[in-house]
């Protein structure tokens, strides 16, 4: 998404009467459009692994292990086979 911003910058010091200027500015759109897609594109992506569960950490089985000792370290659990 640079490129854009770049190209956003070049176009301003430039003088439109150059044939060069259009393609500065269409590369820009572009690239742009790129970046952005692609943005959207991973941010969609996460939203989709947070509602399905898929970044869900199972806390239980943490707190289960960490909490659930006795005093002498020994654990109150049977153990998992």
């Amino acid at each position: 998404m640079l490129v854009g911003v770049i190209a956003s910058n070049v176009l301003r010091v430039m003088d439109p009467t150059q044939s060069r200027a259009v393609g500065v500015l269409f590369v820009g759109y572009f690239f742009q459009g790129i970046g952005f897609f692609m943005t959207m594109f991973y941010i969609c992506i996460y939203i989709l692994r947070c509602v399905s569960g898929f970044l869900r950490v199972s806390l239980s089985s943490v707190l289960k292990e960490r909490f659930c000792q006795d005093h002498d370290g020994t654990s109150t659990q049977q153990p998992r086979r």
